[in-house]
């Protein structure tokens, strides 16, 4: 790492409830949100080249768009980490952590639970869970535009999951 990363702070929120509909049927529904300040990310030789070709240019290669383009502040920070020759050839690329400005993520969880105890068959136990982000924003550094960005980066935004067991003896 680097002593000129800050320290990562955030704060979260949830609120939900939980019905139990009736004896052994249960359903459950929650709304959450994480912000994080000064989240450390790595960035890569890869990343550092790239960023500094398009503050050069105003270009990227056509097989890696960029979404937006680099704020000011990006540019300074990828240009600077960047060494060449007089010759203009690579001879020093520095990578690692870096400190973003924010990001925040929203989504909802929602689960359903079901126990079924027979006489003679032993006891069933079926779940449902479904998760969906609602959005993603990151701003990459203070003043950027804070934008959502889920739809841009390839993101999970939905995950279910089902489950079923049976127990005897």
């Amino acid at each position: 790492g680097t002593e000129d990363l800050l320290y990562e702070t955030g704060d979260s929120f949830t609120y939900g409830f939980v019905w139990d509909a009736f004896e052994g049927f249960s359903l459950s529904a929650d709304y959450w949100r994480v912000n994080i300040e000064n989240a450390i990310d790595d960035v890569s030789a890869d990343q550092v080249l790239l960023d500094e070709a398009y503050c050069l240019t105003g270009l990227s290669p056509a097989d890696k768009p960029r979404r937006t383009p680099p704020s000011q502040a990006l540019c300074d920070l990828q240009l600077s980490r960047v060494t060449r020759d007089s010759n203009g050839v690579v001879t020093r690329v520095e990578i690692g952590p870096i400190n973003r400005a924010k990001q925040s993520v929203r989504g909802i969880d929602v689960a359903s639970r079901y126990h079924w105890q027979t006489a003679n068959w032993g006891t069933f136990d079926f779940a449902l869970n479904y998760t969906q982000q609602l959005t993603y924003k990151i701003a990459q550094f203070e003043g950027d535009l804070f934008e959502n960005t889920r739809d841009q980066d390839r993101q999970i935004r939905y995950r279910g999951r089902a489950s079923a067991a049976w127990t005897m003896d």
